[in-house]
């Protein structure tokens, strides 16, 4: 039975691959001599490769997307709730449509990728064990879930049922609906686990919806028990609002997978791997993590060792740096010096140079000041005697002449006022000259003073 089924697939598969897409033209010749065109063709592309994209963040992002929505469903229906009645009936969390509307439309979702799944796997020509029969309960499975997320039927359901057949419980309508569906829901977990055993991606999301369903689950049986109150709201909207979300993200990511890498069995890859030569088995996913943390431990330990390594060759440095340090700045006191003391030798030369050119200017100055000085002095007006006409004119001449001492006295006083003149016209030309040949001119004046 295997190996025909085996046989028909890989004539489907075979047939699957004729082309359909126009080539190039060859010409096939004919009984009769001529030729006639045959065209080549390839296979066309499927629709589903433009919808799931192979590259890897665009489902990141499609991903972040879809959990940032979830989160402003919640949040938003929440304040809506507290500051906004009036939209409450549409948009708020607790009687709101559209926290209905959200879960159900990612359930749908959910159910068209996994019939994408469905179909690209049992195409595979591989799966003898039929690993594929999962897909055909999972894709009506998501559909009712989606349904009675809609529009409540699995209450009307259950109160049927609990009318019909009564349980002596508190939350008998409950138990009703719920327990099937959680049995259900981690079948299928655990069934498809071994599916999307090589998609990380898709693992994690599965579980993440697994666990948020059973807290929901946990929430609504234990609510009689618990005390009522907004942050309890608030986890049981959120965990109703995030395991769709999540089960529709792990389809897309599985998705992917069987699209653009592999629509084989896992357990028949592994075999695969394992016997290849080239490739050793695949790890699994926390013995990827160790390894990883290995390998980055590994990686932060030679950074340390190479960091003290240069730390310690900084510090042999330190000290001949310092002794080069030191030495050139030595060196350029040295030079600072020596340039200090040539300025200063050129200094000493020019003035030794400057030194007769002063002295010369300041005998020019002194000789103009005493030139000056003498042109300045008033001249002494000789007296001259007196002609006489008579002896006793005569006479009184010579006893004049006898009393020339007492005139010369008499004139000496009468030519003070006149020395006085010359004083004053004297500190007259020495205001003239500046301050520096006032000092030269006193000192040439002691100067000549003392060699009298």
């Amino acid at each position: 039975m295997d190996e025909r089924r085996r046989r028909r697939l890989a004539q489907e598969a075979d047939q699957e691959t004729q082309p359909e897409r126009r080539g190039p033209v060859r010409a096939r010749p004919t009984g009769q001599g001529g030729s006639r065109e045959v065209e080549e063709r390839r296979p066309p592309a499927s629709p589903a490769e433009s919808v799931v994209r192979p590259q890897l963040w665009a489902h990141v992002v499609i991903s972040t997307l879809t959990l940032c929505a979830g989160a402003g469903v919640l949040l938003g229906g929440d304040w809506i709730d507290r500051f906004r009645p009036e939209f409450a009936d549409v948009f708020g969390l607790q009687a709101g449509r559209l926290v209905r509307l959200f879960p159900a439309v990612c359930l749908f979702v959910a159910a068209q990728l996994a019939y994408i799944n469905l179909w690209y796997r049992v195409r595979s020509r591989k799966d003898f064990s039929g690993r594929y029969r999962v897909w055909y309960f999972v894709v009506p499975a998501w559909l009712l879930f989606c349904v009675c997320t809609a529009t409540d039927a699995h209450h009307m359901a259950a109160r049927l049922a609990n009318a019909r057949w009564p349980l002596p419980f508190q939350n008998a309508e409950l138990l009703w609906w719920m327990t099937p569906t959680g049995v259900a829901l981690v079948t299928f977990a655990r069934l498809l686990s071994h599916e999307m055993r090589r998609t990380t991606g898709g693992m994690l999301f599965l579980w993440t919806a697994t666990i948020t369903a059973l807290v929901n689950a946990a929430v609504l049986l234990g609510r009689p028990m618990l005390s009522e109150g907004h942050a309890l709201m608030l986890v049981e909207q959120g965990a109703a609002l995030l395991w769709p979300a999540s089960l529709m993200l792990s389809m897309l990511y599985f998705a992917r997978y069987v699209i653009h890498v592999s629509s084989e069995p896992t357990e028949l890859l592994d075999e695969e791997e394992a016997d290849s030569e080239e490739t050793e088995p695949r790890p699994g996913f926390f013995s990827r993590w160790r390894e990883s943390r290995r390998e980055a431990k590994a990686r932060r330990a030679e950074l340390k060792a190479k960091r003290a390594a240069e730390k310690a060759q900084r510090a042999a440095e330190k000290p001949a740096a310092r002794t080069e340090a030191r030495e050139k700045k030595e060196a350029e006191k040295k030079e600072a010096a020596a340039r200090a003391a040539e300025k200063k030798a050129a200094a000493a030369k020019s003035a030794a140079a400057k030194k007769p050119v002063a002295a010369k200017s300041e005998a020019a100055a002194s000789k103009q000041a005493a030139s000056e000085a003498s042109t300045n002095r008033p001249q002494k007006a000789e007296p001259q005697p007196a002609k006489s006409s008579s002896p006793a004119e005569r006479d009184g001449g010579e006893d004049s002449a006898k009393r020339a001492p007492a005139a010369k006295v008499t004139r000496t006083d009468r030519a003070e006022p006149a020395h006085d003149d010359f004083d004053a016209d004297e500190d007259d030309s020495m205001q003239r000259l500046s301050k520096k040949e006032r000092r030269r001119l006193r000192k040439l004046r002691r100067q000549q003073a003392n060699a009298h």
